[in-house]
């Protein structure tokens, strides 16, 4: 039997060996002694291994952090998505039916219907949203045609904690000032989103770096295909030289913030994955459909 260190079992057995023999009490003795040292030294180990596997454990986790920590969270997803789709619609227009002057054969409102339609066939197809869910994004999106040049950022933004908009007028700032130079606009929109990783959490960090991602992603795509949008609309070269990437790109982040600040699609990011993504669906269509609609507004010949 093993004997346990307790105080009932320390009284029990001084009772017990007083009744024994010298020599008895020595055996008992001795083998009590063994027997709690045993299990002293047994619990020691169990509990010097569980503490060391915590420390070793504590040890990884906190040297991951360490690298987490080191690099501000991006969300290049929604930006990268963006200029995919871009390809899919230029791809379209440059193989639908031409005018003999070289015009695409097509009405404002029927080039408004191939962005339409392409953009929500992407998102959908490439995020596999769930039926109940096409509804929501459909709607978000297309809404951008209609409101995408009634406010500017600051607007959209004016419900937000002072933080995020400190962090959309800075954003707003770089996308509307006289900086041409591709390299600088991408620095410092890579610096607001490391500011916005110091200040934000949540639901406003992720809108937030959705937008950054647009902001870089749409600027890279148009200062590199403009030429193909403007042979493709056949657009006069006295349109085609006053084209302004950068108003265009700041239709884009317009667009994202526009679709991801609605009430109904920030829920979708508490929702699980699926709801997850069907919030990437908007904030990638919304930001397509403001970059389409402007870029058809300065070409259209």
């Amino acid at each position: 039997m093993t004997l346990l260190l307790t105080k009932t079992t320390i009284y029990d057995t001084t009772s017990l060996l007083s009744k024994l023999s010298t020599t008895t009490q020595h055996y008992f003795l001795t083998l009590f002694i063994s027997n709690t040292i045993n299990t002293i030294m047994k619990t020691k180990l169990i509990t010097f291994v569980a503490l060391a596997t915590m420390i070793l454990l504590t040890s990884c986790n906190k040297g991951e952090e360490r690298v987490v920590s080191t690099e501000p969270k991006t969300n290049t997803e929604v930006g990268v998505a963006h200029n995919e789709c871009l390809v899919e619609i230029l791809d379209i227009l440059q193989n639908a039916p031409k005018t003999k002057s070289g015009d695409l054969d097509l009405t404002r409102s029927e080039v408004n219907t191939v962005i339409s339609e392409t953009t929500l066939q992407y998102v959908v197809t490439k995020y596999e949203i769930d039926d109940e869910y096409v509804p929501l994004v459909k709607e978000s999106i297309n809404k951008q045609f209609i409101d995408i040049n009634n406010d500017d950022i600051l607007t959209i933004v004016e419900d937000c904690s002072d933080e995020e908009k400190r962090l959309y007028e800075d954003l707003d700032q770089i996308m509307t000032d006289d900086d041409i130079n591709l390299f600088s606009l991408q620095s410092r929109i890579n610096r607001t989103i490391v500011d916005a990783n110091k200040y934000l959490t949540g639901i406003a960090l992720e809108d937030f770096l959705a937008a950054a991602s647009v902001a870089n992603n749409t600027l890279q795509y148009w200062h590199d295909n403009y030429d193909k949008w403007t042979t493709t609309l056949n657009t006069p070269i006295t349109k085609a030289n006053s084209f302004n990437w950068k108003q265009l790109g700041k239709a884009d982040v317009k667009g994202c913030i526009a679709g991801v600040s609605g009430e109904l699609v920030s829920c979708l990011l508490v929702t699980g994955p699926v709801g997850w993504k069907a919030w990437l669906a908007v904030a990638v269509g919304s930001a397509v459909i403001g970059s389409a609609d402007d870029a058809i507004d300065q070409l259209w010949p």
